[in-house]
């Protein structure tokens, strides 16, 4: 049996053995510092291709066969060999690899059946539609992969007529007045196409979907002022909101990072050998889904991202949610994520470029006694948030919270780990309004609130008043702090399982409000009530404080329910739920429509 190892195999002696490193893994096999000699003998044949009895006779020994056998397996195991034996079509002449190196490298390293995949490619017609700028380096990057039957439509046939003649390629001249050709003018229908409207005009989906084949994918490129996009690839036009949403929402990170703008036409240079890259790997099967390049600042950097499935989000309803005294038999909660997966989800929405929030440095905000967290949107505007928790681990969740709703457009704004954590942050807030005061005490010395009371003391606000509050229907308490003194009064309301966790955290709020305050140009902990203690209540007593809500609210002839945020148009589905909560009638229909609700939150997302 032919043993053949995937290109771009490294290796090196380490202390444990011998390190590999191949597409996408890496790994030790260890033993000896022998084992190095038999694997500097053993990859370049597997490079070329050998059998296990060459390699054997190579060492000198039929002792070495079972520590070939063992180096084998482990590349196999872990994909850096090639199934020789599965092939479908066999290896191109050495004259065809000779003229194709790295494109038939590149497909040996990545796919399981390479000349098959390649013989598929070279067949394929290739449509390039753009700007000469733009068309030109993909023509030359795709030629030279051994994708031949390209055309290029362009409005400046003058600057590619040579290269066109030079390689072969097909060409149409196209005027202002049509941004496409003419389906009539093409010899045979595309297989795939590349499409660059310039700025943030262009086509319709439609035209484009009318263009192509069903199924064929299309690459966009797109430039907004400051940066310029590649991608993502996608059937027909699917492609084309995903990437209008990148490229703006891009355009909103280097503005509010005061980046210079891209050079042209170095970027519409590069942003079409890029293309023409993303195209060939998605003609080949190996591009990742979503997969689009953002390239920005002046000396030209273009950064990989990832996006939603094109077209998911565009036709994903929203469809409201029941907060209701039990789980419906099939549907028990989600369990919440565990912090690091709260801090990862919170990462997806905050990645640069494509988060709709970013993350400030927070260099100038205190960090005790406790940790200040801000961001800002990279969409709508607004003002920065601030908030706060007792690690800068929770008060990242807290801040990405507290940015989704402040970026709710609707009253009932609210947010949270899980779609229960979500209803039960609305419902606390809205119940807020019907809590009555039942005793007024100051904060008292527990231990866990002393650093606070000493901090808002030296601050020139000590012995800050409380009320406590208690709706009829829940055991949660909720407490309001009022200082005095100082530059000026601070208020911090918040809900708690109990009175000392209450207190603790309204007068947390405060005082966060304060330190906020003093840092010039910095955003303000959100006003109304604080309800991150739900980020600490277990799924026990998140369960019980769910009845007790849903009970409530029958009693009075009410239900909760929420229209969750559809998905974002370049990070998808949010990991984080939010959106509008609000108490109906058990017997009517909630103010609003389905669609009104829809077309509100799409408008948000830009």
């Amino acid at each position: 049996m032919t043993l053949r190892a995937r290109p771009h195999l490294h290796y090196a002696p380490v202390s444990e053995g011998v390190y590999f490193n191949g597409p996408g893994t890496q790994f030790v096999i260890s033993g000896p510092q022998l084992l190095y000699r038999v694997a500097d003998i053993c990859v370049p044949l597997l490079e070329a291709g050998t059998t296990e009895d060459e390699l054997v006779t190579a060492l000198g020994s039929e002792r070495a066969r079972p520590v070939v056998r063992r180096i084998v397996d482990e590349l196999r195991a872990r994909g850096l060999m090639l199934d020789v034996d599965a092939l479908t079509v066999p290896e191109p002449s050495a004259e065809i690899r000779a003229r194709y190196p790295e494109a038939l490298a590149h497909l040996e390293s990545e796919c399981a059946d390479p000349y098959a995949v390649f013989q598929r490619l070279r067949a394929t017609e290739v449509l390039l539609c753009g700007p000469a700028d733009v068309v030109l380096p993909a023509a030359r990057g795709l030629h030279r992969a051994g994708i031949t039957g390209l055309t290029l439509a362009t409005p400046d046939p003058d600057a590619v007529a040579a290269t066109a003649s030079r390689l072969g390629l097909r060409l149409l001249p196209l005027s202002g007045s049509a941004p496409l050709p003419d389906p009539r003018d093409l010899p045979v229908p595309p297989g795939a196409a590349l499409y660059c409207p310039g700025a943030d005009g262009g086509v319709t989906r439609q035209a484009l979907t009318a263009l192509l084949p069903e199924g064929a994918p299309l690459v966009p490129v797109r430039w907004d002022g400051l940066v310029a996009s590649v991608g993502p690839a996608a059937p027909g036009g699917a492609s084309l909101p995903a990437s209008a949403a990148l490229v703006r929402r891009a355009a909103r990170w280097a503005a509010a990072e005061a980046a210079s703008a891209v050079p042209h036409p170095t970027a519409a240079v590069l942003a079409g050998a890029l293309a023409g890259q993303l195209l060939f790997d998605t003609l080949a099967g190996v591009a990742q889904p979503g997969e689009a390049q953002v390239l920005h600042g002046e000396e030209l950097t273009a950064d990989r991202v990832s996006l939603t499935d094109p077209g998911a989000a565009a036709g994903t309803t929203a469809e409201r949610r029941f907060l209701t005294a039990a789980p419906a038999a099939g549907t028990e909660p989600v369990p919440p994520p565990t912090p690091d997966e709260a801090v990862e989800a919170v990462t997806t929405l905050t990645a640069r470029w494509t988060g709709p929030f970013a993350l400030l440095g927070g260099e100038e905000l205190p960090q005790m006694p406790l940790a200040l967290r801000e961001t800002a949107g990279r969409d709508a505007g607004g003002d920065p948030v601030v908030a706060w928790a007792e690690d800068q681990r929770t008060a990242t969740v807290a801040v990405a919270l507290a940015a989704l709703r402040a970026d709710c457009p609707a009253p009932g704004a609210a947010a949270g780990l899980t779609e229960e954590h979500w209803l039960l942050d609305g419902a606390l807030r809205l119940m807020a309004d019907a809590a009555v005061p039942y005793a007024t005490r100051t904060v008292g010395a527990e231990a866990r609130s002393a650093p606070l009371l000493r901090m808002l003391e030296e601050e020139g606000m000590p012995d800050p008043a409380v009320t406590l509050l208690r709706h009829p229907g829940l055991d949660w308490t909720l407490a309001e702090v009022r200082t005095s003194g100082g530059p000026r009064p601070w208020t911090g309301l918040s809900w708690g399982r109990d009175d000392t966790e209450a207190v603790h955290r309204a007068l947390a709020t405060a005082l966060a409000r304060h330190q906020a305050h003093g840092v010039p140009g910095a955003g303000s902990p959100a006003e109304g009530v604080h309800t991150d203690a739900l980020l600490f209540a277990d799924a026990s007593a998140q369960a019980a404080l769910r009845k007790q809500v849903a009970d409530t609210a029958a009693a009075a002839g009410l239900r909760y329910e929420g229209t969750p945020r559809r998905p974002d148009p370049v990070t998808g589905a949010s990991p984080l739920w939010s959106g509008a909560v609000r108490a109906v009638p058990l017997d009517a229909e909630p103010q609003g429509t389905r669609a009104g609700a829809e077309t509100t939150e799409e408008t948000a997302h830009g």
